[in-house]
């Protein structure tokens, strides 16, 4: 456990010129401090979630770029997880990526987060309340007329629903658009028997010019749970059957390739399961999207097992990295529960913080 450099020579492409340039980073353990040109972007602390940092201004468009990162996976009193029964491993070992968007967007910096929140409510077999939110910004040097277009899309691409709303937004701000759609007779996810599921584009558009487009899959379904009766979905008993779920391969560690999850979701649902508990820290969005489409259900929890330390640094990054798993996981439906612990003591201090984190989640 200790520090690794990863540098790159990058040329941007002149078709990004006058965007806004970001670096996104899917997993980075467990610091990570990131410098373009020379000129440093900032730091992340924890080693699961996806982060971002704004390039526009260090980033030459047509010229040779040197992007460096440095990664320490050393051992961290204020970083999740502090011990556990399972290697911490370092490095960049999930994908980077450059995204360019126009100064009028869909938010990129709200915790690593889509900027798209899909929140349902009252769902039967005869309609369903969808709560669009969507996070918008304008970062050009004078207010802009934005306009949202949200479209609901059936799994045949046939547009079910759609609501458009206009806001002035001002310069170098945002806003938050709040949409509400009502669904008739919705065709429900209904786990492994039907993992049927719907998407939401939702577009950014000034004047006749369309701006940004981001879109997340949805399925909608209710649940309850009974402490004498077990788990319901859609009004239905449903008899768990799970295992729990590691991100490493031999010889790999965590820099597994997509094939790989793949194969291991594959052969969870061979064995029989239907529930997978993402141990013990936010997993890869490839997991929760097979998870989505195979109608898995999911516990997806953050990396605090064991032990905490009773200070305001560690308290402040378990907020952290539970915000930035609720915040960039929220649209799954495959996700059912949300773990802000596992296995730690029962004292003062930890119900405390147990206590902070379940306001956070909530």
């Amino acid at each position: 456990r200790g520090v690794s450099w990863y540098r790159l020579h990058y040329t941007v492409p002149f078709i990004y010129e006058a965007q806004r340039l970001y670096l996104q980073f899917d997993g980075a353990s467990l610091v990570a401090d990131v410098y373009v040109n020379g000129t440093y972007l900032g730091k992340h602390q924890g080693g699961y979630g996806t982060f971002r940092f704004d390039a526009t201004s260090a980033l030459v468009v047509g010229l040779d770029n040197v992007i460096a990162v440095k990664v320490d996976n050393s051992y961290a009193t204020d970083i999740a997880p502090l011990n556990g029964d399972f290697t911490v491993f370092g490095g960049l070992y999930r994908a980077v990526h450059l995204l360019a968007v126009d100064e009028v967007h869909v938010d990129l910096m709200d915790h690593g987060s889509s900027g798209l929140f899909l929140r349902q409510e009252q769902v039967s077999k005869t309609s369903a309340d969808l709560y669009v939110t969507v996070e918008a910004r304008n970062e050009s040097a004078s207010p802009q007329s934005v306009m949202l277009n949200t479209f609901l899309v059936d799994d045949g691409n046939v547009i079910v629903e759609t609501f458009s709303s206009t806001e002035i937004i001002e310069a170098h701000s945002g806003h938050t658009f709040v949409q509400t759609m009502i669904i008739g007779q919705p065709h429900l996810w209904d786990g492994q028997r039907d993992p049927y599921l719907y998407r939401v584009y939702a577009q950014i558009q000034v004047a006749s010019t369309f701006k940004d487009v981001v879109s997340a899959q949805i399925g909608f379904r209710s649940y309850s749970i009974d402490p004498d009766k077990g788990f319901f979905l859609n009004g239905r008993y449903l008899d768990l059957h799970g295992v729990n779920l590691h991100q490493d391969r031999l010889h790999q560690g965590w820099a597994v390739s997509d094939e790989d999850l793949d194969e291991d979701f594959s052969l969870i649902i061979t064995m029989g399961a239907n529930a997978i508990r993402a141990s013990h820290y936010q997993h890869s969005q490839r997991l929760y999207d097979n998870a989505d489409r195979q109608g898995m259900i999911i516990w997806s929890e953050q990396p605090i097992l064991k032990s905490i330390l009773p200070t305001s640094a560690f308290a402040q990054n378990a907020e952290q990295q539970l915000t930035e798993m609720i915040r960039q996981n929220y649209n799954h439906p495959s996700i059912i529960f949300w773990g802000i612990a596992n296995e730690v003591m029962n004292d003062e201090a930890t119900n405390t913080l147990l206590q902070r984190l379940n306001g956070v989640a909530h």
